[in-house]
Parts: C-alpha cells; structure tokens; sequence
C-alpha cells in the first residue's frame, strides 16, 4: 500500500508537467505565440539582426537577408530567399516618441489617419512587455498594390513605435516575431 501511494506521488506530478510541455501559448491558429520550446528548435542557427538605436533584436532565417537603411535604422526590410530588394516579406519601421509622447491612437490619426476605424479584425497584443495593436487584412499599405491584404503589428515602446508589417510568409514571420526582444524584457502574448 505505501508502495502504490509513493508511485502515485512521484508518477501524477510528473504527467502534469509532460502533458505541459511543448503546448503553444495561444489558442487559436492564427495566434502569433508559440511555446519557448519551438522557438529555441526554429530559430537555431538563424542570424541576428540588432537595431541598437531602437533597442530591439530578432533572429530570421540564414537564408534570407534583412537590410537596415534610414537613419539610425528607422527601416529594416526583411526578404526570404526567394524574394527581391524592392519586395520585403516584411517591413519594420520605428519612429521615436520620447518627444511626443503619443498615445496608440494618437499615432495612427497622425501616421494613418483612419486605419484603426475602418480595419475590422484586429486584437490588443504584448510582444517584449510592451503593448501593441494587431491589426488584420489591412489594404492600401503596399504602394504598388493597394487590394494587397497585410498585417500590420505596432508596438509602442517607452520612446517609440515600432510598427511591423507582413506582406506574406506568415509562420516565419510569427517566429521571427516570437524572437522579437527589447533590450531589457521578453516575451509575447495575445490579449
């Protein structure tokens, strides 16, 4: 009897923490989170792009390129392999706010005007610690092709706004977001 209640003692708590691992973080499929776990496995020998003006690191894959132009690094473009230099998978642009001090809405009626009122998918997110807005579908973001449906992700930051948009290549672009850091915090979650 003491034999079978050891067992259990040691066995039950053990299955708790299997059944655990390896779990992604979100729900749904569309949710940009994955488990630790999944992330340390895809971005294994992916190169690091550091953008130290704007304090923010990510990994993407070895065979692609990212290319960091503007001042200080305002715009990085990222490409897969099978892309050109004028047509980025994804398009990272910071702008600083240590002097405005804008709020999320207040940036996009300054940068968009309207695009918050007229995209109709869009969900309040945490990538580093820091709040952001997912915003869905959104069209008229690439210049050459307005009906080109992209995600655009902003994050506001203490002093900035860093505002990611994908033009394709989701799952890749949700690890390279998973691996998104601002110096000093971690982590990503959806609301």
């Amino acid at each position: 009897m003491f034999k079978k209640k050891w067992v259990l003692f040691l066995f039950l708590p053990m299955v708790f923490v299997l059944s655990a691992c390896g779990q992604k973080v979100g729900v749904q499929n569309d949710s940009l989170q994955i488990s630790s776990g999944e992330l340390a496995q895809k971005v294994d020998n992916w190169r690091i792009l550091t953008n130290p003006a704007f304090r923010y690191e990510f990994r993407y894959p070895r065979d692609w390129s990212a290319v960091m132009s503007g001042e200080d690094g305002v715009v990085v473009n990222v490409f897969s392999s099978d892309q050109t230099t004028e047509d980025e998978d994804i398009r990272i642009v910071s702008y600083t706010n240590w002097k405005q001090n804008y709020t999320m809405e207040e940036f996009y009626a300054k940068q968009y005007q309207d695009l918050p009122k007229t995209v109709t998918e869009k969900e309040s997110i945490k990538i580093s610690g820091y709040d952001g807005v997912w915003f869905k579908k959104v069209k008229n973001m690439v210049p050459d092709n307005p009906e080109a449906e992209v995600d655009v992700i902003t994050i506001k930051t203490s002093d900035s706004f860093v505002e990611i948009i994908i033009k394709r290549n989701f799952e890749t672009a949700r690890t390279i977001l998973n691996s998104l850091k601002f110096y000093g915090n971690t982590g990503i979650e959806i609301k």
